[in-house]
Formats: C-alpha cells, structure tokens, sequence
C-alpha cells in the first residue's frame, strides 16, 4: 500500500532499514512516487532525498501521483504503525524504541488498537527498566506528557505516567546498582506499596506478574506485612487452606486481627475460619441465594454478607445468630463495607 509506505516513512523520527521496512510488509519500494529521485536508499536505510520534502508532505498533507489525483496521507495512522511494529519487536528493537515508542503513540490516532498497545507497553516493567537503563527515561516521560496535554490517556497509561514521573528519579539510582531482574523486583515492590491498591495500573501488574512477583501482595494490608518481599510476605510455605463450602467461594476477607477469615459462596452460606486451625467455627445459613461479598466489622465482632437475593444481612459471630436483615436493593448485591461502628455501605 503506497499511501501508508509514505505515512510511516513520514512518520519516522529516523530513517528506516529496508529490512526494517520489509518486516513490517513494505517489501516493494519501487511503489513510492519518484523512487531513486524523490525517495533513495542510502546506507540500507531509506530516505526523502532532501528534509524540505518531508517537511513539504507534511504541510500539504498529500502527494501528487502520476495520473494527477491527490493521495491524502494521515501521519497519524503511520505513527499508529510504527507504534503497533515497535510494541511487538520492542525487546529486539530496543534502541530505536525505547528513544520514540511513546512518541509515536503521542502522535498517532486514537484508537482501541493505540489504547491497547499504549497499555500493554506500560506495564512491561522489563521493558520500562531497559529503557531508563539505556538513558531515556526522562524522553519517555516527555512523550507521556505530550499524551497527557491532549488527554488522550487510558485510565492505566494516566496512572502509570504519575508513577514514573514521581520515582524516575529513584528508578534511575536504582538501575546503576542492580540488574534488570533484581531490579523489576524493587519497581514491583515500590510500586505495591506507594500506589492504590485497586487502581487500574496496580490491577494490571499484579495479573501480569502474580506468578512470579505477587505471591503475598493482596496480604499486605489484611495481615500487616511491610512489603511484598521481606519474610512476613504470604507464600505457599504457610498459606492455610480452608474446606467446607459446597459451591464456588466469591468473596473473602479476614478480621481486623487477623486471626478469623470470613467466606462466602453460591451454597448461600458464610463460613467463619480460624487462620491458625484452618477449622470452620461457623457456619451461617439464611440467605436465599448465592454470598456475593462479606466483610468484618471494625470491632471484628460482627460479619457483613451480601447476596444475589438482594439482602444485606448482619451476624454476631460470638453467638452465630442474625443480627440484621437489610432489604431494598432491586438487584444482586455485589460488594458490602464497613464504613463505622453502627454504619455500612452495599
């Protein structure tokens, strides 16, 4: 296709490999208008035969062809294309992408197709590491600025950008004492700790790296560990198992001590366990429907259910008895929080 040969040609903050040119599907040069006058190979790299043509395409914003009918070129979709072929190839094309990746993306068209790729780039913390390694990190948070100032960020990028602007600095003394690896594990770790639990950019990290890295993060702040990876993390060495309910569990959560866990599942029952037996102590029944969310109070002394029957329901879990039956809800009740000694939200 000539026209988007000529947008990612016009696109390219360097000159292209032929071979470059090639992987990406332009394997017929001869197709660009004027090739060998206009448009030359020099070096194994194409290039527009003098700046002011590039500059004079990018102004018109079309190219005459032979048959006088005009091209209209949108640059945008060429950086969307170099974006596309940098994000799939940035671990063997690192010099060129770690210096425009983000500033293609910047330029190019919005899009699910540049959303997705802009997302998937900022979570490669690998990646991000080889980058700022390489001396680049304060052009990446250049091209993530530009990205903000039209804001055009997905709710990930937006908060992914926040944290790299606060921690380059950290991020780049780091980098000069550690490998990539050991490294990856000081970003993790940093950024479990001083970013939101439950936002966009943390979500995605921990189902990217839950295998290797995450093995205790959802038990920081429910059993007081002071990071993921000093000795009080939750591993498998030590993780209790608990098993009683009949149906799928959809919702967990332990006591403010920490000694009790709650559980809840489609059987229509809420189950108390003590963490250091494993044992069920309770068992409460009388919802209709499948538990849906459960939480402990502040004082730990009551447990909060919601169910698919549309009820929230309160328990004294010294005398397993019922101590509320919330009604007013018009559909499933899909999360339960206690805001207060006598307050809670669903």
């Amino acid at each position: 296709d000539t026209i988007a040969l000529v947008e990612t040609l016009l696109a390219a903050a360097e000159p292209l490999t032929q071979s470059h040119l090639g992987q990406m599907g332009f394997k017929n040069l001869n197709c660009l208008p004027g090739w060998g006058v206009l448009f030359i190979l020099s070096d194994h790299h194409v290039q527009f035969v003098h700046k002011s043509l590039h500059d004079w395409l990018l102004s018109r914003n079309q190219i005459p062809s032979a048959s006088k009918r005009a091209w209209n070129v949108d640059v945008r979709l060429g950086h969307l294309r170099l974006a596309g072929d940098l994000s799939k190839n940035r671990a063997s094309t690192l010099q060129y992408t770690s210096k425009y990746l983000f500033g293609h993306l910047a330029q190019s068209i919005v899009n699910p197709e540049r959303d997705s790729i802009l997302d998937d780039v900022a979570v490669d913390l690998h990646w991000v590491a080889r980058v700022v390694r390489e001396g680049h990190g304060s052009k990446v948070v250049q091209s993530l600025g530009a990205i903000s100032r039209v804001n055009t960020h997905t709710p990930m990028s937006r908060e992914f950008t926040t944290w790299l602007k606060l921690y380059l600095h950290d991020v780049e003394k780091s980098l000069k004492n550690q490998s990539v690896g050991d490294f990856l594990t000081t970003m993790l770790d940093q950024a479990a700790e001083n970013c939101p639990p439950l936002s966009h950019f943390m979500l995605r990290l921990q189902k990217e790296y839950t295998s290797s890295y995450f093995k205790g993060w959802n038990c920081i702040q429910m059993f007081g560990a002071t990071s993921m990876y000093n000795s009080t993390k939750w591993t498998s060495e030590f993780t209790s198992i608990f098993q009683g309910h009949t149906g799928n569990v959809q919702s967990v959560a332990a006591s403010p001590d920490g000694r009790q866990v709650v559980s809840g599942g489609k059987d229509k029952t809420v189950c108390i366990w003590d963490v250091e037996s494993s044992e069920c102590r309770l068992v409460l029944e009388g919802h209709t429907e499948g538990v849906t969310s459960v939480c402990f109070s502040e004082d730990g002394n009551s447990v909060i259910s919601g169910s698919s029957d549309k009820t929230v329901r309160v328990w004294d879990i010294l005398t397993g008895e019922l101590s509320l039956t919330l009604k007013g809800h018009y559909h499933w009740v899909w999360s339960v929080c206690a805001l207060g000694p006598s307050l809670l939200a669903s």
